[in-house]
């Protein structure tokens, strides 16, 4: 295989002695990073300009830390462009080390508003929290079928605060409002469960990671078992899908692909995530393989320099036709969003089932 990584903080694979190629940082989830593999093997074959990939793997990655890789990443002068990072608290805190230093950031997942007025070089595979909270109040309030009365949960980060803003105003019968941090151990989420139960909502809306509703699933299972729950995007994650122990089962979640999508490129990079992750692709698995594919095709259009990448980026669908990815067309809008349709999903104890309807 032509591909080279660089495993940064962890490994260092140098060179064979061949002219240095351009570098792509890639600073997302853990697994997620075995996609930006991939990817760059599968254009290594597709004999694509060779290009390294320089991998941080630390997960989570906090704002503090971001800073400390995003310097470490601009100070680079091969790196062209860096996929990430793994949130929205951390994008934002790098994005003002890459917009200073003219480097391209493509986020896979980041959905905090805020994000959007990052800068020029900031772009992102999916829109702004405004639309999809926009998106779970209508679908909680009008199908699945309506709610009466409604609990918000969201973490106290860049995340949950944007999307808690965001999604309050467009909410009737609020019956419960309840906060978290990441520092937040079993014994609070538990209380903060048994504050929620005696609330009694119908429908509970998370806006927050799936590592600390599982705390609180599984208590309310037995005190509100009629009550249903649906998580933003975070919920679209590699813990969701394996849903060890069931502890998921019965959680509704949005999501902005479909990893079990019925195409031959889908079906090929399931297969291939799964022999090298040990597990069922994310969103962000995807969203970052497709960052590759769009960084990649800049490379072979030419662009050999950080604001050459960044005109590429800000071309497609104007005067360059959209980048096809796995997860569909690759073009942005003026302020570097990527506008997609969201999906939702089910987690059943046999699988994650998509629900059968498309809302904007």
């Amino acid at each position: 295989m032509r591909r080279r990584i660089v495993l940064s903080l962890l490994l260092l694979l140098p060179a064979c002695g061949d002219p240095a190629p351009e570098r792509v940082g890639v600073v997302v989830s853990g697994l997620p990073s075995r996609a930006a593999e991939l990817a760059a093997d599968a254009l290594a074959d597709d004999a694509a300009p060779p290009f390294e990939l320089t991998v941080v793997r630390r997960d989570p990655i906090s704002a503090d830390t971001a800073l400390a890789v995003a310097e470490m990443l601009a100070a680079d002068a091969r790196v062209l462009a860096v996929i990430g990072h793994s949130n929205s608290a951390a994008s934002l805190a790098a994005s003002q080390v890459y917009n200073q230093a003219g480097l391209v950031q493509i986020a896979p997942t980041t959905t905090a508003v805020a994000y959007g007025a990052a800068g020029p070089y900031s772009f992102r595979m999916v829109p702004g929290d405004d639309r999809q909270a926009a998106f779970i109040a209508d679908h909680g309030q009008t199908g699945w079928p309506p709610a009466s009365r409604i609990a918000i949960v969201y973490v106290n980060d860049d995340y949950g605060r944007s999307f808690y803003r965001e999604l309050r105003p467009r909410l009737d019968d609020v019956v419960f409002e309840g906060i978290y941090s990441e520092q937040s151990d079993s014994a609070f989420l538990a209380g903060l469960a048994r504050q929620l139960g005696e609330a009694q909502p119908d429908l509970l809306i998370w806006l927050g990671r799936p590592v600390p509703l599982r705390v609180a699933m599984a208590y309310l299972r037995d005190a509100l078992p009629a009550m249903r729950t649906i998580c933003g995007d975070a919920c679209d994650n590699d813990a969701v899908y394996a849903n060890r122990d069931q502890a998921f089962t019965g959680l509704r979640f949005v999501r902005f692909t479909d990893p079990a999508a019925d195409n031959d490129a889908m079906s090929a990079f399931r297969r291939a995530y799964q022999e090298v992750a040990g597990a069922p692709p994310s969103s962000e698995a995807i969203l970052t393989y497709d960052a590759v594919v769009v960084i990649a095709a800049a490379f072979g259009d030419g662009m050999r320099d950080r604001r050459r990448v960044r005109d590429y980026l800000h071309s497609l669908g104007r005067s360059r036709p959209p980048v096809a990815g796995l997860g569909g067309e690759v073009a942005f809008d003026e302020a570097g969003n990527l506008l997609r349709d969201y999906l939702l999903a089910d987690v059943a104890a046999g699988g994650t089932v998509p629900v059968p309807v498309v809302l904007r």
